[in-house]
């Protein structure tokens, strides 16, 4: 085998790692993530944001019977995996609030990942119930 093709091999792999690499670096689970699998289907998820959230998704009496995540504060909600197949979300903000477009960008991601429907908890903002023929004319 000559140099070049050595080189060239060597190259592609190394192409092909970073490229997987860069794919599952975009499929990682958002913190608390990897609890909601020990919850039933049927308990739901919240979905903790704002610049308080961490407190929050902490607690173990707040809620204890549903599993909680959350979205870093300011950070892009399409960077996870939401573990929703199935699932009733409810978003809750604490502290700061996430503004208005990250929220909708966290329903809608919630949904393409297989949510049956999204409920809005946050002062802010009245209660809204987001269903997946809704955001579907929305994008």
């Amino acid at each position: 085998m000559s140099q070049t093709t050595a080189k060239n091999r060597a190259q592609s792999a190394h192409w092909a790692q970073k490229q997987h690499s860069k794919t599952n670096s975009k499929a990682t689970l958002p913190p608390y993530g990897a609890l909601v699998d020990k919850y039933k289907q049927e308990a739901g998820l919240i979905v903790c944001v704002g610049s308080k959230a961490w407190d929050r998704a902490k607690s173990k009496s707040w809620i204890a019977h549903m599993p909680k995540v959350v979205l870093p504060f300011s950070e892009a909600p399409n960077r996870y995996k939401w573990p929703v197949i199935g699932r009733t979300v409810m978003i809750c903000s604490f502290g700061q609030p996430e503004n208005y477009q990250r929220l909708i960008d966290l329903s809608k991601c919630l949904l393409k990942q297989g949510a049956v429907w999204v409920l809005w908890v946050m002062k802010d903002y009245p209660v809204t119930k987001i269903e997946r023929p809704v955001m579907e004319k929305v994008a």
